[in-house]
């Protein structure tokens, strides 16, 4: 969704632009679904508004504050097992122009994003806001048990019928020395 912030930067008659919108799984390509670790996404809903904020640099920055809901589906970490994932995440983000000068104005926690143009596309930052929250691996419970590394089984539903300890091939020669 691209959203035109030319009013808002000039403080023409607006002081805010509200946004609410879908990203359906055809807007998403394979390297996005890879960077959330998803197989599948059922939805990303990203709403907000978009403000100019105080500061020295008065038309310089402007403050996102955003809200993400997604559901999507994954594959679990330890058993593989296909799950259903649900991510809600809120923030605030600030873009600023090119010719901003951060000391000026600048809290240690900011992040400001440099755009050059009136337009902005909210669809590139959603994908990005919703990389940052995703956890590093998913998990279908935190007890999960996982694949059995010898026969592939998964544990979860079971014990399988591998042997719980192996002993050493070096000792192998001693089998038979009582014989």
């Amino acid at each position: 969704m691209r959203v035109n912030i030319e009013q808002l930067r000039k403080k023409e008659s607006i002081e805010s632009i509200n946004f609410d919108f879908t990203i359906t799984p055809d807007k998403i390509d394979g390297g996005q679904l890879y960077a959330i670790g998803a197989e599948q996404i059922e939805y990303i809903n990203i709403y907000g508004d978009i403000s100019a904020k105080n500061s020295i640099a008065a038309n310089s920055i402007i403050s996102v504050n955003y809200k993400i809901e997604a559901k999507f589906k994954a594959r679990c970490a330890r058993c593989d097992e296909t799950i259903t994932q649900e991510i809600y995440a809120e923030g605030e983000k600030y873009l600023a122009d090119r010719a901003y000068d951060s000391d000026k104005d600048k809290d240690d926690d900011e992040t400001f994003y440099m755009i050059e143009s009136n337009v902005i596309e909210l669809t590139d930052f959603a994908m990005e806001f919703l990389e940052l929250e995703v956890p590093i691996r998913y998990l279908c419970d935190e007890d999960c048990r996982g694949l059995c590394p010898k026969c592939g089984k998964n544990l979860n539903e079971g014990k399988c019928d591998c042997p719980t300890k192996e002993k050493n091939p070096a000792f192998n020669i001693l089998d038979n020395f009582f014989d």
